[in-house]
């Protein structure tokens, strides 16, 4: 017994807008996320001339890098789920 796999139909117009959007959205995500990590990494970097400029100590500079950047992201990603 021999079954003919159907040719795939070529994708009709919604279709094709909705997989665009499907990958703008992914593109976005990823160009978000990739400045989030740069974002991290660059108070990394400059840890050293924060800690001199401010005379933070070594338990000071640690709350910056960690405890107080996530409590900045916590509450600037607020305003965009109360929007939805």
């Amino acid at each position: 017994m021999h079954t003919e796999i159907p040719a795939k139909a070529p994708l009709d117009p919604p279709e094709q807008g909705r997989m665009f959007g499907a990958w703008a959205i992914l593109i976005l995500l990823t160009v978000c996320y990739t400045f989030s990590v740069i974002d991290r990494y660059v108070i990394s970097y400059v840890a050293v001339n924060i800690k001199q400029d401010l005379n933070l100590s070594d338990v000071q500079l640690g709350l910056l890098q960690g405890f107080v950047f996530a409590i900045f992201y916590a509450v600037a990603g607020i305003p965009l789920f109360a929007r939805g």
